[in-house]
């Protein structure tokens, strides 16, 4: 067995001892004799030396035996870790700031004395899950990229007489796969770009640094990927995973690949009591305002009429555009502004046709019969546009007053309504019908901030839609959405329930 062959059964048998070590008893003692019996679990399937550091001669069935350099590194380096462990009581007793950094010293002496010929990575891992396991903590590799391990082990690598370099990036490492909710952020956005099914654009992004944001820090990057719940930054040579619920709306719905951005790693203030958050919509630039009023079917429809109308008088039909786009330009002046200074009169020198002797060629009679038309539909494109622009500014402002309502997220009561069953639901509202009225409050609020397109999405319980829309996580829309759905259906139990009584009522009068 050869190859790739070999090294697929290789890694399968790793996997297996993997599953079955991760499942055993803790030790009753953490040292460098547990880091060998782990190893030897983990390739003895696939190598005969496997639990033998490389520092020791080691005689094969053959009788063949391994030459090694003679020095003392690595049975004194691991003299070392146990004594390190001994005095530290394996870790634990420590907060999880602390073990943080005295697990991440531990991996980096254990990655730079290397004592396996391979398969130490696999190793030290599972004996640094365990040490976590045993001191309260717990450790997830699984969302550590090969680049980084890798870069976090070349920045520990001994400098200057020390054993450990540079420590940073492996304290910002075990920082990430300590911190629970930091794993759930790398891991959702790791799965998701698996999940779309191109196995080069997974391989990519293994092959890449990428790492959680420190809690509070500022950073500033390109954009360059996302996920339902995350997007991606590029930052210097990392890439950093930033949650979209640091991001306020305004920015997320605006955000393109490619954009710089800067973010603060920290949840908004409030943010766990409001429901659907404010949007902050910027006033529409002139720029913006031109582009809305030119895309507007009823402009186009009365810009044809007047190129079909230049094209008959001036033998041009592109004679007014100049005109048609300073109107458009100018159109925030006023009225009275464009009408004094922006006219087709000037262009009569320009008629098709001839004219001798006051006799006029029968082209020129056409140009002068389709000059008053014209003049007419130039006139009413001014009325067109200063009307649709009229229209484009009222709402711009009707969606800035709407977006800027933010909606609190339910009292805890209403909450604790919302997840009991219909026969105590009813039996709470009769109880307290003003949690009743706080979730019709609620609906209603919700209708006036969503627009018709957000609430379809809603009902249709369309996660990704709302979320881009209202510029909030996948996860949260989800949220928003069932808390939502949950209020509709107590509404709706409530006039069911009332028709009944209504029902029974008139019965009985009728008896």
């Amino acid at each position: 067995m050869q190859g790739i062959e070999f090294r697929n059964v290789c890694a399968y048998d790793v996997l297996k001892a993997e599953y079955r070590l991760k499942k055993e008893p803790l030790p009753e003692k953490f040292d460098s004799s547990y880091l060998k019996y782990l190893h030897k679990c983990l390739f003895e399937e696939t190598f005969e030396w496997a639990g033998h550091t490389r520092d020791i001669p080691f005689t094969f069935l053959d009788g063949s035996v391994t030459m090694v350099p003679v020095n003392d590194k690595i049975k004194d380096g691991l003299e070392r870790i146990d004594q390190i462990l001994a005095e530290k009581n394996n870790l634990k007793g420590l907060s999880r700031k602390e073990f943080v950094y005295e697990a991440s010293m531990l991996f980096a002496l254990f990655s730079n004395l290397r004592p396996f010929a391979v398969g130490n990575g696999c190793a030290q891992r599972i004996f640094m899950e365990k040490i976590a396991e045993a001191a309260g903590h717990r450790l997830d590799f699984s969302v550590v990229t090969e680049q980084r391990m890798r870069s976090a082990n070349n920045a520990a690598l001994p400098h200057d007489g020390k054993a450990v370099g540079n420590i940073t990036p492996m304290c910002h490492l075990f920082e990430d796969i300590s911190n629970p909710e930091k794993v759930d952020v790398l891991r959702e956005f790791m799965n998701a770009i698996r999940n779309r099914g191109s196995f080069d654009e997974y391989a990519n992004i293994r092959n890449k640094i990428i790492v959680a944001p420190n809690e509070g820090s500022t950073y500033t990057g390109i954009y360059k990927d996302s996920s339902p719940d995350s997007i991606m930054l590029m930052v210097n040579d990392k890439y950093v995973i930033c949650k979209k619920d640091y991001l306020a709306p305004e920015i997320l719905t605006a955000l393109r690949l490619g954009d710089k951005l800067t973010f603060r790693a920290s949840v908004p203030e409030n943010f766990e009591h409001i429901l659907i958050p404010e949007e902050k919509v910027a006033s529409l630039t002139e720029k913006e305002i031109v582009a809305k009023i030119v895309g507007n079917v009823f402009v186009q429809k009365s810009q044809q009429k007047i190129k079909t109308l230049s094209k008959s008088v001036y033998k041009n039909s592109k004679m007014l555009d100049a005109d048609i786009n300073l109107v458009n330009i100018d159109s925030n002046l006023g009225e009275q502004y464009i009408r004094q200074n922006i006219s087709p009169f000037k262009y009569m020198s320009k008629l098709s046709g001839t004219e001798i002797l006051g006799i006029n060629s029968p082209q020129r009679k056409q140009a002068k019969k389709d000059y008053f038309n014209l003049s007419q539909e130039f006139d009413n494109y001014i009325s067109v546009v200063l009307s649709i622009r009229e229209q484009i500014l009222q709402v711009h402002q009707e969606k800035q007053e709407r977006c800027q309502q933010s909606i609190k997220m339910p009292s805890q009561a209403v909450q604790n309504v919302l997840s009991l069953s219909e026969e105590d639901q009813i039996k709470a509202l009769n109880a307290n019908p003003s949690l009743h009225e706080e979730i019709t409050g609620l609906l209603d609020k919700v209708k006036d901030r969503l627009t018709f397109w957000e609430y379809q999405a809603l009902d249709d319980r369309d996660y990704e839609k709302l979320s881009k829309s209202i510029g909030i996580s996948v996860s949260r829309a989800q949220k928003v959405t069932e808390i939502i759905k949950k209020a509709q259906k107590v509404c709706q139990l409530t006039r069911s329930r009332a028709h009944e009584l209504k029902a029974m009522e008139c019965n009985r009068l009728q008896i």
